[in-house]
């Protein structure tokens, strides 16, 4: 199915950071070895002690900035600020002139590969404007780079990116950018000097996060978020941001072409505001890496420091920041909402980019409500809400628990009513109705109590986000609550044996979340996760009908979501081969069950080859044998069965030993135990499967033992003692089966064996 490539993705947390970390010791090394040596000999050593070229060229990288590091103040100046996008520090310039019209009056700034002046447009407009001109000398990335930012430039136009003007070549041949001219303070700068207070604060970052999601919905990620980037015009008394240099930006998007604008080892950005992607030999920063630097920079203006490191830090305090150094909280401060806005920040800055917000507009949403005084997205799993708090304390043997919650939401059903009609507290009503769906909905399971009080809860809060609904019908956050009420009712009436109905709930449940999807950009983890459980319990109706297609075609379309999610999923995939190979085996197509069963078999194994003692990897592998076996017991081929119902075993045998008291390990050890059993006796090994037998007598029992009360596990127990049974009537029919008979009694009175 075309999963090799993206399966061997790993996520960053578990895979990536660890050998970048292990690559940061290597470079860490050289480093600290040649700091101190004087700079004319400095590469010299570095390539005495390594003839790794990415190293060297990441090391080299890395002294420079230390350089700009320990001689300049990159808090106020923003002289760090130049992007490190060359290693040639040896370019020469000339004051511009035949620049059509243009009159250069200074120096605004000066990077490695160009220089930006102030200058002023020729008439009519005679304007000032910023005039970026490439050095002469520029070598051809450069240059590529440059024509790149031109063109990224050109594709953007947003009241919070400086406005492209002109671009054009000089006399001598050299590309020049002319840009908006931006006469401000940059944004630390301007809220240290105007003493601004949180919300004022977040006020900004909303801004600078419209303005940066502007350039993300055309798949631009800036790559070099950092106070100098980020200026604040206030010639009028209101500030605006204007966010400028798109040097260093890149096109993230597959489907275009993109010019590689930098050396795969070479750092590009602004070393003290870089997410540890940036510093990663094996991926490219995407989106978040945007995110994570607005993180750090919401910190430094709210905490008047930069979180890791102060000026005259070296290299190796700011790597451990950017890569191992969890971001601080801050300062405790009264006036303002300190626990809410470390939650936003430190989501922001998460180590692995699958912890920060999804998007950026999620950021800027959190902020927002955190403005106006509404939940906000990054507490979920750091602070529970009072009525994930009020559940877990009054659990209680009755529906007293479920009656409370039904009360409340009913009364706050009178509140929605007279809101709507006065047209007042909408948000805050909204922001309940949604934390309530969010925090209720995944514990009803865990609640004690009758089906008829968890139904009326359900529907009492799908009568609320109805009644919100009316107003605004295309309200994506309570479309996709009302997706989730109908998924949960579907549960409740599945268990009640309304397989129609439920079918019903969740098609009209999936149809929702499809409409949402056709109708926003960016993505949503929640919207995706939900898709992807429903296709699975849809799936799982049509099976239970024997509508094996309709569920092919379920289980397929959850499979291709799962492979396109970024990150590491191959566990799930070896589950979602599973449901795939079972309907395709139901629907007589062999050979393609078992070339299912194979794929779900090398991801098992390759996760297995990395954590040997991972009880969830020893499942999945084991149960991959199995699978195998059976396909080949049913074709015949008794000698591949054997050898993967050998192999199931030995996994199946190392997970009942870690273990032992739980259910699902034993269970899989009892399936094991079966396939081998009937393997070795359709092989003709009688004597090894009579003893494997006395096995599955005992752990069919024991099964039973770690759960007494359920009449399911009794029932898996006997219909495994009845294949026992039937293996002995048909291989060893002079064996006495009195004692397998009498334990089949006990567990299943009324039924009697095959």
């Amino acid at each position: 199915m075309g999963d090799g490539s993206r399966m061997a993705q790993r996520s960053i947390t578990e895979s990536l950071i660890a050998m970048d970390i292990t690559r940061y010791k290597e470079v860490e090394n050289i480093f600290v070895e040649v700091v101190d040596l004087p700079i004319d000999v400095r590469l010299g050593k570095v390539r005495e002690l390594t003839d790794d070229d990415q190293l060297i060229q990441l090391v080299e990288s890395l002294l420079d900035e230390h350089e700009r590091l320990v001689n300049d103040n990159f808090m106020d100046t923003g002289v760090l600020g130049q992007p490190i996008d060359s290693l040639s520090t040896n370019l020469t310039d000339h004051s511009p002139n035949g620049i059509q019209g243009y009159r250069v009056s200074r120096v605004l700034g000066k990077g490695a590969s160009s220089t930006v002046y102030l200058a002023q447009s020729p008439p009519p407009l005679d304007r000032p404007v910023a005039l970026k001109l490439i050095h002469i000398g520029a070598g051809n990335q450069t240059l590529a780079r440059f024509q790149e930012e031109q063109r990224i430039l050109a594709d953007l136009h947003h009241t919070g990116i400086a406005e492209v003007y002109d671009t054009g070549l000089s006399e001598d041949g050299r590309p020049f950018t002319v840009l908006e001219f931006i006469e401000g303070q940059s944004i630390t700068e301007y809220c240290r000097s105007n003493t601004l207070d949180w919300k004022s604060i977040a006020g900004l970052l909303i801004q600078c996060c419209n303005a940066v999601a502007h350039a993300h919905q055309r798949n631009i990620v800036h790559r070099d978020i950092k106070p100098s980037n980020l200026l604040i015009a206030d010639a009028s008394g209101s500030p605006m941001i204007k966010v400028i240099d798109f040097g260093t930006a890149k096109l993230v998007d597959p489907l275009r072409t993109m010019t590689q604008l930098t050396v795969d080892a070479q750092f590009v950005g602004t070393l003290p505001y870089s997410a540890p992607e940036q510093l990663s030999m094996t991926s490219s920063p995407d989106t978040r890496t945007d995110i994570h630097a607005l993180g750090v920079v919401l910190f430094e203006c709210l905490d008047r420091r930069h979180p890791f490191f102060e000026n005259g830090d070296g290299i190796k305090t700011i790597l451990d920041g950017i890569i191992t150094i969890p971001i601080p909280k801050l300062t405790s401060n009264s006036n303002q909402p300190t626990i809410e806005l470390d939650a936003i920040i430190g989501k922001a800055c998460e180590k692995d980019p699958s912890d920060r917000y999804p998007s950026i507009a999620h950021l800027a949403d959190d902020l927002h409500n955190l403005i106006e005084g509404l939940p906000v997205a990054a507490m979920h799993g750091r602070k529970p809400y009072l009525a994930r708090k009020f559940v877990r304390r009054h659990r209680v043997t009755i529906a007293l628990g479920t009656l409370v919650f039904t009360a409340l939401v009913s009364l706050s059903g009178v509140a929605v009513n007279q809101a709507l009609k006065a047209n007042r507290n909408r948000d805050a009503l909204r922001a309940t109705a949604i934390r309530m769906v969010d925090d209720l909905m995944p514990m009803l399971a865990d609640l004690s109590g009758t089906a008829e009080a968890r139904e009326e809860l359900s529907l009492s809060l799908e009568s609320r986000i109805d009644e919100l609904l009316q107003s605004t019908p295309n309200d994506h956050e309570l479309l996709l609550r009302k997706a989730l009420i109908l998924e949960y009712k579907s549960d409740i009436v599945l268990m009640n044996g309304q397989v129609e109905e439920a079918e019903a709930l969740r098609t009209t449940a999936i149809g929702i979340i499809e409409s949402i999807q056709l109708k926003i950009l960016g993505n949503s983890d929640l919207l995706d996760r939900t898709q992807r459980r429903l296709l699975i319990k849809l799936g799982d109706i049509a099976k239970e009908r024997k509508d094996y297609a309709t569920a092919e075609s379920l289980y397929n379309q959850h499979h291709e979501l799962l492979l396109a999610l970024p990150g590491d999923h191959r566990e799930g995939v070896c589950w979602s081969y599973e449901r795939l190979g079972w309907v395709s085996g139901m629907q007589g197509h062999h050979d393609s069950a078992i070339n299912i069963a194979l794929q779900r078999l090398r991801l098992s194994e390759e996760l297995l080859a990395e954590n040997s003692n991972s009880p969830s990897y020893l499942n999945n592998a084991a149960r991959a044998h199995q699978i195998l076996a059976e396909k080949y017991l049913s074709s015949s081929k008794f000698d591949l069965s054997l050898e993967h119902a050998r192999r199931s075993m030995k996994l199946a045998t190392s997970l009942t030993t870690l273990e032992p008291n739980n259910y699902s390990s034993q269970e899989i050890g009892v399936i094991a135990n079966t396939i081998l059993t009937r393997s070795l006796y359709y092989v003709g090994q009688i004597d090894e499967g009579s003893i494997e037998s006395d096995k599955l007598l005992a752990r069919s029992l024991q099964l039973v033992e770690l759960n007494p009360g359920r009449e399911s596990v009794k029932q898996i127990s006997w219909s495994k003692l009845n294949i026992l049974n039937n293996l002995w009537l048909k291989f060893e029919p002079d064996r006495s089966r009195e004692e397998l008979h009498h334990q089949m009694h006990r567990l299943m009175p009324n039924q009697l064996p095959d």
